[in-house]
């Protein structure tokens, strides 16, 4: 078993045609892993894509869609 840190980093951004950009990046086993970019059509599908690789790579969710659908609803 290794003790190299994990790391992980990411980065949504709109699109000038549309559409938001869903960028992670992980640091593991000693060293940054490629980007994973997704296109996605709304900056919710856009953090639920990478809620899913972050859950799929073994890191916690996130963000938390109970809290923010609260915060939604309050408003």
């Amino acid at each position: 078993m290794s003790n190299e840190a994990e790391e992980i980093e990411f980065e949504i951004k709109p699109l000038l045609s549309g559409g938001y950009r869903a960028t992670l990046h992980i640091f593991r086993l000693g060293r940054w892993w490629p980007p994973d970019t997704r296109i996605r059509a709304s900056e919710r599908e856009a953090m639920a894509s990478i809620t899913a690789r972050l859950v799929l790579s073994g890191f916690a969710e996130a963000y938390e869609w109970d809290q923010g659908i609260e915060e939604a609803e309050g408003h």
